[in-house]
Order: structure tokens, then C-alpha cells, then sequence
């Protein structure tokens, strides 16, 4: 089946719909480019999808305004909005995304040692963590730091460092970490909202 085109009306305002048919359980609404796209199963009908849609649109337009780290458009890097590319693909600009953090947090968690009187080195990694921004192992003297950080402001990823490094002197969050933690990052508090709250820029 062809695809089919509507129109929804929420709040004065009119959004184009787009609905394609595809062998599936469920139906999905995402908002792109101003366009709302539907992928539906091949047997609901168009006036199902725009009754349902109706009552999932607040939550659609909620989920739109707030910020995506990657999207089609642009991506964050360092706190700052990029235009994206067209011509390279979500794989590449991960792999790009990637070698950027590593090269960022070696050159921090050198500097840090350094200030923080640490006199062991460690070996740092960027992975996929999916309830944490960094873990410190002493049993490996390594460092391994969430891959969405690239994201975040600087500042923001220097308090993450400067937390895992923390834990050299302290295992774990009792009031003398917290007190070493501030010492070396004053605005750890808000530095800590931000990144809690998904505020990529400042």
C-alpha cells in the first residue's frame, strides 16, 4: 500500500502526517522535520491511526522539544550544537564521536593526576554504560567513561574525571569523598544537575 497523508490540528496548530503501511505488530509515531511519520500495520485503518495519534500527540511534542543528542539535523559535541553532515552515516559519526572523547579524557586524566597528587597512570577507555559515567578499577588501575559524554560541556566531563579519580583516595561516596570531590571541583552540585538532567550546553 501507498503511503497516505493527513493532517492533525493540536493547540491552532496543523501538522502534516505521514503514514506507511509495513508488516508489524505496532504502530509507531515519530516527529521529523516538522512532520509527524507514522508506521502502522497493513490491516488498521487511517482513521484509527489519526484517533490514536490524537490522544499521543502532547506527549510526541513534549518528547520533540527536548534535546536529542543525535538526531538527522545536528549532534552535540562538547556542549556546543553541530550541524550534521548528510554524508556520513550514524556509524561513522560514532566512531568520529568516540576517537573525540578518548583523545579529550587522556589529556584530562593526565592533568588531573597530576593535581590531585595521584602517582599511578591509568589506562582509559570509552564504552557503552548504560547506568553509569565512569567507573575506576584498581584492580586494572583503568578508567572507563560513558560514550555519551562527548556530549556534555567540558566542565561537565572534567567533573566525571575528576569523581573516578576521587576514588583512588576514597572507595566509596562517604562524606570525605564528597569533600575531596569538591575540593577539586567546586561546582560539582551543578556540574552534577546538568549532566542528571541530560543539559548538554550550558
Amino acid at each position: 500500500m501507498k503511503e497516505q497523508h493527513a493532517t492533525i490540528t493540536y493547540q491552532n496548530t496543523t501538522y502534516p502526517v505521514k503514514i506507511s503501511r509495513k508488516r508489524m505488530k505496532n504502530i509507531i509515531f515519530r516527529y521529523r522535520n516538522g512532520v509527524i511519520e507514522v508506521s502502522a500495520p497493513l490491516v488498521v485503518t487511517k482513521g484509527k491511526i489519526l484517533d490514536l495519534l490524537e490522544g499521543y500527540l502532547p506527549k510526541l511534542l513534549v518528547e520533540r522539544d527536548i534535546a536529542r543528542p543525535i538526531t538527522d539535523e545536528y549532534y552535540y559535541l562538547f556542549g556546543k550544537l553541530i550541524a550534521r553532515d548528510p554524508s556520513i552515516n550514524d556509524e561513522q559519526l560514532n566512531k568520529y564521536l568516540t576517537s573525540e572523547l578518548l583523545i579529550y579524557l587522556k589529556k584530562q586524566v593526565a592533568h588531573f593526576i597530576k593535581i590531585m597528587d595521584i602517582p599511578i597512570s591509568y589506562q582509559v577507555r570509552v564504552k557503552k554504560m548504560s547506568s553509569r559515567y565512569g567507573s575506576n578499577s584498581k584492580k586494572t588501575n583503568s578508567l572507563s567513561f560513558n560514550q555519551t559524554l562527548i556530549h556534555y560541556d567540558k566542565d561537565v566531563i572534567d567533573m566525571v574525571i575528576i569523581h573516578e579519580l576521587v576514588h583512588y583516595y576514597v572507595s566509596g561516596h562517604q562524606k570525605d569523598f564528597y569533600y575531596l570531590l569538591e575540593k577539586y571541583c567546586p561546582n560539582y552540585q551543578l556540574l552534577n544537575h546538568q549532566l542528571k538532567k541530560g543539559e548538554f550546553a550550558k
